[in-house]
């Protein structure tokens, strides 16, 4: 899976980048630990706006993922709103 999304990182393209970020870290005495952040552009940029942030880490889709949920308080509309990594 990480083969695949590295390749896809280094594809030119023009339509606007979803994946930002493929990385590999070894731990020491644990399995080396793969990061990929994948966000659209309007996601990106609702993050980089948000004052507040809470991430929920108990989120999942797929199994054996850390996939997580960023949520951020929208001051113009007083509620949260979501940001799906």
């Amino acid at each position: 899976m990480i083969v695949g999304a590295l390749y896809l990182l280094h594809q030119p393209s023009e339509d606007p980048p979803y994946l930002h970020c493929v990385e590999i870290h070894p731990l020491p005495g644990l399995e080396l630990f793969r990061l990929i952040v994948c966000m659209s552009p309007f996601m990106l940029t609702q993050l980089m706006h948000a004052k507040r942030l809470s991430i929920d880490t108990s989120f999942k889709r797929v199994h054996r993922w850390q996939e997580f949920e960023m949520e951020a308080w929208d001051n113009e509309r007083m509620r949260c709103r979501y940001i799906h990594t």
